[in-house]
């Protein structure tokens, strides 16, 4: 009778009608319509016909229908979360972000790093960056060198 849908932001609108069973008298959906959408693998239907757009935004944004949503994260230390603060106006943080220990070999606990090292795509046409692999690694060594253990350390 109840049909939950999870991170419901990602889910094509073509696909809804096939997960939802002849018996279905309320729908649920769960996640987050402002971050990741729907993978469409043609330009065409992505950005043209607007296919990227989940049921689940479309019903929000377009149709205006009432959603609620968290006003406190415990994930992230504040200094990230002030990035997406413009996204979510009065996101607060949880006591616990706020209390984690500072990194002791590093200035803060947040920076971005630029550099020129160029792509290459593979087979695939994955991109592929060994420069920028090669630096990740020696910043890895660096916070290990300074007391860091490798499980508290994670490159994305």
């Amino acid at each position: 009778k109840i049909v939950l849908i999870e991170e419901a932001g990602e889910i094509l609108e073509s696909h809804m009608p096939a997960c939802l069973p002849p018996s279905t008298q309320q729908v649920i959906f769960i996640g987050d319509h402002m971050q990741l959408r729907p993978q469409v693998a043609s330009y065409h239907l992505s950005r043209l016909e607007k296919h990227d757009i989940s049921l689940f935004e479309r019903l929000i944004v377009a149709n205006g229908i009432p959603y609620s949503h968290l006003n406190t994260q415990h994930r992230m230390i504040p200094e990230i979360a002030n990035l997406i603060e413009p996204l979510y106006p009065g996101l607060q943080n949880h006591v616990s972000v706020t209390r984690r220990a500072k990194i002791p070999c590093l200035e803060k606990p947040l920076f971005f790093l630029s550099h020129s090292f160029a792509e290459t795509s593979s087979q695939g046409g994955s991109k592929l960056n060994r420069e920028e692999g090669e630096l990740c690694k020696h910043i890895a060594h660096y916070l290990i060198a300074n007391g860091i253990k490798p499980s508290q350390i994670t490159i994305l």
